[in-house]
């Protein structure tokens, strides 16, 4: 017996009288039926509902250099080069950001974002000499914003996808430049811009959880701080040029999905 229904959906059953006992039932549906073709389930559709608006809490560990010639001592009437030097210097940290994540093609295995964090440390970066007397700088704060991009990826030794991601974007420093050679202490607060990038990586262990935990390594680069004739060293201009290198960890709070 054949049933003929609309185009879209067929079937095909065996007549009763032709079939051996305890046999069972043929059907054949057609493949071209919408509602009754199964879809498998993207990786990218699950890490797509993980990722959108945040805010996040994070800790990290920062360490900074710096550089000669950039970093030193000059006449200030000649700018002639009297000292120079290469210091380094770390210290944890405390943060807190907030970005929205999307799609960069259909299917959401390339995702982008945009973000911005701020972050507080104390991080000397000084050059002591045999008297006790330095040249230093203390690191207070660091915020960036910016882009970042990257493929959404399913290693099988995880519970959920995870988001591979480059960043770049420009960032401001805030420092204190101190000097303190013999006289009194002298010290200027400046902001410095500069640029970071980075690579990080982000991911839900919990799916019943909007929570996701993130890891991420930056390098920035920072223009020179100028401390020009400063009291304790009136006839000396100083620069401080740096860069610096910061590893963070955090967790975010998604607010809403795609």
């Amino acid at each position: 017996m054949k049933i003929r229904l609309p185009p879209s959906v067929s079937f095909i059953c065996l007549s009763p009288k032709n079939w051996p006992m305890n046999s069972a039932k043929t059907i054949i549906f057609n493949t071209n039926i919408p509602n009754m073709t199964p879809i498998a389930r993207r990786p990218s559709d699950s890490i797509m509902r993980r990722f959108s608006a945040r805010m996040g809490i994070s800790a990290g560990i920062s360490s900074g250099t710096r550089d000669p010639p950039a970093s030193g001592e000059f006449f200030a009437d000649t700018g002639e080069l009297t000292n120079s030097f290469q210091n380094s210097g770390s210290a944890p940290g405390i943060g807190i950001r907030a970005g929205y994540n999307f799609k960069l093609n259909a299917d959401g295995t390339w995702m982008g974002g945009v973000f911005g964090d701020a972050n507080w440390l104390h991080e000397n970066i000084d050059q002591t000499f045999a008297n006790g007397t330095f040249v230093g700088t203390t690191i207070n704060f660091i915020g960036t914003v910016g882009l970042k991009a990257g493929p959404v990826v399913t290693p099988s030794f995880l519970p959920s996808p995870v988001w591979l991601y480059g960043i770049v974007g420009p960032s401001v420093m805030n420092e204190t430049l101190k000097i303190d050679i013999g006289g009194p202490l002298s010290a200027s607060n400046q902001s410095i811009p500069g640029l970071a990038v980075g690579l990080g990586f982000e991911l839900k262990p919990i799916a019943s959880y909007p929570v996701t935990v993130f890891g991420e390594y930056r390098h920035m680069f920072w223009e020179g701080a100028d401390f020009r004739m400063p009291a304790t060293s009136a006839s000396f201009n100083y620069n401080y040029g740096a860069w610096n290198n910061r590893v963070m960890v955090g967790v975010d709070y998604n607010f809403g999905s795609h």
